[in-house]
């Protein structure tokens, strides 16, 4: 009998008419399903998508497991970011990924903590909508 395994889902941002690839996201959710007992999909979503079918269509993917929920090359868009938002406030756990990640621990978290006290300021932080591992 094979095991269940635990499912994973990476949103990113997709704009119509655009032509690129969803390279990083998809080697992501291939090296997720290769080394971890997750099965991960990729979904690309336009601004124009409707945000009550695309939770629906998650509700149905995870099934009554805890949703995981990665967000790569959010481009900005504050939708994603309130999408995040109110899956984290659902219980889901929620991943972003890019550049805008800095590990409290890492030497870049470390410079980016001198550049603040430099300048006398704080950059603002995610923390409170993004799980960090």
């Amino acid at each position: 009998m094979l095991k269940k395994r635990k499912k994973m889902a990476i949103l990113c941002s997709y704009f119509k008419g655009e032509t690129y690839g969803l390279l990083g996201p998809q080697m992501a959710a291939t090296v997720i399903e290769q080394h971890t007992p997750y099965d991960c999909i990729v979904i690309a979503v336009a601004k124009e998508d409707d945000k009550q079918d695309l939770k629906k269509a998650l509700a149905n993917y995870f099934g009554p497991d805890r949703p995981i929920v990665g967000f790569s090359t959010l481009s900005g868009r504050q939708d994603l970011f309130e999408l995040s938002r109110e899956l984290k406030h659902n219980e889901a756990i929620t991943i972003l990924a890019g550049p805008l990640i800095i590990h409290h621990a890492s030497a870049l978290g470390d410079w980016i903590r001198k550049v603040e006290q430099a300048q006398n300021r704080r950059f603002t932080r995610l923390g409170s909508i993004i799980e960090w591992w």
